[in-house]
């Protein structure tokens, strides 16, 4: 069970389809985008430290549950750091799941496995990785994958078998993608000689 998205204002289901339609997402990847947000704003309400700027020096301070005191130049990389630390503690990880927000390990386990070598592509395993990926970093991360899945990998080589996708045709492609999208070659490790 995932975050009920009609439980939303009109206006902030308007807001939310818009940004479906802008980014070619899914129903499914907006309700996960949804379950980021709500997970997000559940951590943050829960972290009473207070969260300070400096006024000298402009940077952001708060202390974790653990007495260790986090400083990041901007709020939202402090805020991503307080939503892993708490987002990986088990009892929490266990609350959001009976809320729904995150998918059980009953879940994983009747996942149904990859297709053979032969059929299986990056569109066919994408969905278990992306469930996988939510447990495994923060939430402005996943955004990003997401980003980075539609604009790089969605309508180029998502449907090319896993079996013909060698090294020579992943560094074709992110050769095309540097040129396409004025990206530094060490955006993709595959482009470096081994």
């Amino acid at each position: 069970m995932t975050a009920d998205l009609e439980k939303l204002t009109p206006e902030l289901q308007k807001n939310l389809t818009d940004f479906a339609d802008a980014n070619n997402l899914s129903v499914r990847e907006l309700a996960q985008l949804y379950n980021m947000i709500a997970i997000h704003k559940f951590i943050m309400e829960c972290h009473t430290t207070p969260i300070t700027q400096n006024k000298t020096n402009r940077r952001w301070y708060t202390r974790l549950p653990n007495g260790k005191q986090v400083v990041k130049t901007s709020r939202t990389d402090l805020e991503e750091i307080i939503v892993s630390y708490y987002a990986n503690l088990p009892e929490v990880k266990q609350q959001f799941m009976q809320l729904g927000l995150l998918p059980s390990k009953e879940t994983y386990a009747m996942a149904e496995p990859p297709k053979p070598s032969n059929t299986c592509t990056l569109k066919t395993i994408y969905p278990q990785w992306l469930e996988l990926r939510e447990c495994e970093v923060g939430m402005n991360t996943l955004a990003d994958d997401l980003v980075y899945w539609k604009t790089y990998i969605k309508d180029s080589i998502a449907d090319i078998p896993l079996s013909q996708l060698g090294r020579t045709k992943l560094k074709a492609w992110g050769c095309r993608i540097i040129k396409d999208h004025s990206l530094k070659k060490s955006t993709f490790p595959i482009l470096k000689e081994p």
